[in-house]
């Protein structure tokens, strides 16, 4: 089963594609749901909706 994750419009797969393969873009959809890659972790892939994600969150 591949559940939204972490109830944020992403499935786990996706999520696992977009970190693994730093090639890929978020699509508008991802973006609109709060997803965003944060300069302040490292570039890693995360969600505004997530508690410390303001650290690093760039529009």
């Amino acid at each position: 089963m591949d559940n939204k994750w972490p109830q944020h419009g992403m499935t786990l797969k996706r999520y696992d594609e977009l970190f693994n393969d730093t090639s890929l873009a978020l699509t508008k959809e991802e973006w609109d749901a709060g997803w965003y890659f944060s300069n302040d972790y490292d570039g890693l892939l995360v969600n505004s909706d997530w508690e410390g994600h303001e650290l690093g969150f760039d529009d």
